[in-house]
């Protein structure tokens, strides 16, 4: 074969293209020139370091110290026109400069192909998901150091990007975004849940207020890597979607308008908004427009594709292991599964573009791009017989997943499964009874159940829908839907009891005695043949007594003898069931003997008192072995807050508890095991307290307990599953010496709601101080969960900067006072906003004498002194309440008196003159 060659002329100035590819850099890789319409390689015939220095000069790199690579350490190419024989000092601009260039068209021999590294500013990106994110760090004297971000712009990171091997991609550079500083939290999977960023320290959450999905994508784009950021999308959720946060709000009315790189550089109010608690937490799902299908034998087992949009691309095989598959798996619905990795296109080639992304997942992901890659998705790829495969094998999640909380009775309430660590329900959009029969049969109940709409209560929603034949052991076989964009019904509740239930008859107080089951519409009896304390002990479950010490104990038969009605007989159970339809046995034959007697506990007691005292049998010089139910119930308990105070506790810590609750089989109050110094406190309106020991003890003393009413008074007392919310009066007596304000003779009074936290010890203890003021600034101290700081202040700008000092206020007529009241304490739960700001000439004025300034509250409030013309000033103080239904609220009243005997006023027509006051209808 006969090869032409020929010398080429380059014009002055004229710069020839060339660049670098194959490398991992932008600085490094095998040279190529563009020459005649096409790119060509470099031969290594004769190339040296030199040759290499002038590249690199052309490529922008200023450096001496150069590599030459030989061998295809960059790839091979079968590009016809190539460089062969080029002979450079280093000193040349160009390498036309450089003598004896020739141009060929033959490629060069495999392993010929010239590379070239060029010696670079090192340099580095830190803090990031990944190496193409992060702080810039440069190396210099052997140290890296940061970059000041003054003068940095757009083409500067375009720079850098391309410096460490992302060369034309889109760049953003910010100025101190952490992603560190936000997490998502009780979601079914790393990219969704309840929003919570870094604060000094500590986590807060977000309040939903304005809350929507544009705030949503930035959070998700701050969590995802490049270049998949540019494409994710997030949907906003509210009401604490995702379950309760703990801790202060950190941001509310958050606007981000979808171009900003951090959450943080919203705009927002960064007070956390007054009229937000953690029933108002913003929430976020995070989602990616592409889906995954299996392409082989099955809809479970293939060729790994990825569809996004009209594209189809498979995955390469390379560091392909079971926790990519299994995220695969689980964005194709198989939530829990067992996969089976695949590898050398097992099940065929696919088409289109073989993604070699070299995922790193972790297993809990909901989609592969959401999984720390080791290489930018897009831009590598792979020859299409190293296509990755999986098989995916769904899995039982298994009993103790599955639970029914918050119910009346047990095998009824709200569906919940423990999903990505921790407990959550499910949408009720969607569930049909297919799925509801999956659930009774997992949980080994006889029968297939009903469903209904229930609470969310404090768990996230974690599923949005199940898609089961009904025949599956397990709701784990079944596929889930974890994208609950449609999620409008919450949650699902399931009843599995086929309506059967259990009481005591001949029974005082409920605690031992024959039982009888509802079934099938009517009251029937247990034949009591060959019963155990394992049927015992189901029983007692069904009455809200679980795994108790129960027995079978002896009694009469019942009255009618074997002519009752009979509706169990044969019970058989093993004792670890919670109701009588996970065990077996029949509704008709013959029975022996009708009537099973029960007894729960090994002593029980009820008290009815509004005061008295209890103690451990033995206190305080040991207790036996036993299981005992002492039932606190005092009378009015549905108009009075009664307090528990367990004075004395010492029990062993292992295997004892005491256990209290709001009633029989109610909300738990508190739970204590081992020894607990100093007095504790819980608060409801009737108790009921369990003290369980598994051995008995002789050194321990056991407990002592005193019950009594809240000394208070009750205005409208309420009791939640988490609080007891209950009025106090604070009066402060008139002092001894002036206050510095004007109090017309009357008491200082602050009323207060407290929410007692009732699984936290407190102290229920209220103490009338004086109001220690200074100046304009009134501090109410005021005992009970927390230590509770108000503070009013008073300000002539919007900007709350100017304050107005002085004692009594002073404004002008039509001047705008601007109201800031804050609350300081230690209990990250309380909430406290202005709600009414009016005026009236005394405290005790009739309301058409009150003029209303503010009303139904604001969180940065503008109070204009109405727009009349008087003669003298007027003096603004205040009077604090705290009143509110569902909140703490501070009700501030502004009062007017004037400092001289003649006064006159103009509102509107309204007005009338009396003893000084101006009294103004409105």
């Amino acid at each position: 074969m006969k090869y032409l060659t020929r010398k080429r002329l380059i014009a002055a100035g004229e710069t020839t293209p060339i660049r670098l590819v194959n490398g991992a850099h932008a600085y490094e890789g095998r040279v190529e020139v563009y020459h005649g319409g096409r790119w060509g390689t470099v031969c290594d015939d004769g190339f040296d370091a030199e040759d290499a220095v002038v590249v690199c000069r052309m490529l922008g790199y200023i450096s001496v110290h150069v590599t030459v690579h030989r061998g295809d350490v960059f790839g091979h190419s079968d590009r016809p026109e190539v460089i062969s024989d080029l002979k450079c000092n280093g000193t040349e601009p160009d390498i036309s400069a450089c003598t004896n260039i020739t141009y060929t068209e033959r490629p060069c021999s495999p392993g010929n192909e010239v590379g070239v590294t060029c010696d670079t500013t090192p340099m580095r990106l830190v803090g990031g998901a990944g190496p193409w994110e992060g702080r810039v760090e440069i190396q210099n004297g052997g140290h890296w150091r940061g970059v000041c971000h003054d003068n940095l712009n757009q083409q500067t990171a375009e720079i850098l990007c391309k410096m460490i091997g992302f060369p034309d991609k889109s760049v953003r550079h910010t100025r101190n975004t952490n992603t560190k500083d936000i997490r998502l939290q009780g979601g079914s999977h790393p990219l969704e849940g309840r929003v919570e960023v870094k604060v000094q320290g500590q986590w807060r959450t977000i309040c939903d207020e304005h809350w929507d999905d544009l705030d949503a994508t930035i959070v998700c784009r701050m969590l995802t890597e490049y270049p998949i950021d540019q494409n994710v999308t997030g949907i906003a959720y509210k009401s604490a979607f995702f379950g309760r946060g703990t801790g202060r709000v950190a941001m509310s009315r958050v606007n981000c308008n979808g171009s900003e790189v951090s959450l943080l550089t919203c705009p927002a109010d960064m007070t956390g908004g007054v009229n937000c608690d953690h029933s108002r937490d913003a929430g976020v799902s995070c989602s990616v427009n592409n889906h995954a299908v299996l392409v082989g034998t099955s809809s479970t087992t293939g060729t790994v594709n990825i569809v996004q949009g009209t594209q189809w691309y498979s995955v390469c095989d390379h560091s392909w292991t079971l926790e990519d598959a299994r995220v695969l798996c689980r964005s194709m619905g198989y939530w829990s599964s067992s996969p089976t990795v695949y590898v050398d296109a097992w099940f065929g080639q696919s088409n289109g573009t073989s993604l070699n992304i070299e995922p790193d997942c972790k297993g809990s992901e909901l989609n592969l791009a959401f999984c720390r890659l080791k290489n930018e998705w897009g831009n590598q790829s792979c020859s299409h017989s190293d296509d990755a495969g999986v098989s995916c094998t769904p899995t039982a999640l298994g009993f103790h997943t599955v639970r029914l909380s918050d119910g009346d009775a047990p095998g009824k309430g709200r569906l919940e499964v423990f999903y990505n660590g921790q407990w959550g329900s499910f949408c009720l959009d969607g569930w049909n009874q297919n799925n509801t029969d999956v659930v009774c049969s997992m949980l080994h109940y006889n029968s297939g159940g009903s469903f209904f709409q229930s609470q969310q209560g404090n768990t996230p929603v974690l599923v949005n829908s199940l898609g089961c034949f009904g025949n599956e052991s397990d709701i784990g076989y079944c596929t889930a839907d974890l994208n609950k964009a449609s999620c409008k019904l919450k949650s699902v509740g399931v009843d599995c009891t086929n309506g059967i239930r259990a009481r005591f008859v001949d029974s005082a107080h409920n605690f031992s005695g024959r039982v009888q089951v509802y079934k099938d519409g009517t009251w029937g009896e247990i034949c009591s043949a060959d019963l155990s304390d394992n049927e015992a002990k189901v029983l007692c479950s069904m009455m809200g007594f679980k795994q108790t010490t129960a027995h079978m104990i002896s009694g009469p038969a019942h009255p009618t003898g074997s002519h009752g009605v009979v509706k169990v007989i044969d019970l058989q159970c093993d004792g670890w069931e919670e109701h009588v339809e996970q065990c077996t046995y029949i509704s008709s034959g013959g029975c022996s003997r009708v009537g099973a007697h029960v007894q729960c506990f090994d002593c029980s007691g009820f008290f009815n008192t509004s005061t008295g005292n209890l103690t451990s049998a033995g206190y305080p010089m040991g207790y036996p072995r036993n299981d005992c139910l002492y039932v606190i119930a005092p009378p009015n308990n549905t108009d009075q807050i009664y307090k528990l105070v367990i004075s004395d506790l010492d029990i062993n810590s292992t295997g004892d508890s005491l256990e209290i609750t709001e009633g029989v089989g109610g909300h738990p109050l508190a739970l204590f095991t081992g020894h607990a110094p100093g007095s504790n406190v819980v608060a409801g309106k009737e108790f009921a307290v369990r003290f369980t020991s598994d051995t008995g003890s002789p050194s321990y003393r056991g407990f002592s307990l005193q019950w009594s009413r809240v000394y208070s008074r009750v205005i409208t007392p309420r009791v939640s599953d988490q609080f007891v919310t209950y009025s106090n009066q604070l009066v402060y007596p008139e002092s001894t010496k002036p206050f510095p304000l004007i109090i017309h003779g009357y008491r200082w009074r602050v009323d207060v709601n407290c929410d007692l936290d009732r699984f936290e010890h407190v102290t229920q203890h209220y103490k009338p101080t004086e109001a220690p003021l200074t100046q304009t600034t009134i501090h109410h101290q005021v005992g009970g969960t927390g230590h509770y700081d108000i503070m009013l202040q008073f300000f002539t700008d919007p900007q709350y900067f100017h304050e107005i000092n002085g004692n009594p206020i002073t404004a002008n007529i039509g001047e705008n006072i601007y109201v800031k009241v804050s609350l300081h304490n230690d209990d990250f739960g309380t909430k406290m906003r202005l709600d009414t700001c009016e005026t009236k000439p005394e405290a005790v004025s009739a309301p058409q004498n009150t003029y209303i300034i503010i009303k139904n509250g604001h969180d940065h409030v503008t109070v204009n002194i109405a727009s009349y013309v008087c003669r003298t000033e007027h003096k603004v103080h205040l009077q604090a309440k705290w009143s509110g239904i569902d909140e703490l609220d501070l009700i501030v009243t502004c009062e007017y008196d004037n400092s001289s005997s003649v006064f006159c006023c103009f509102v509107d027509d309204a007005y009338f003159f009396l003893d000084g006051f101006c009294y103004l209808y409105w």
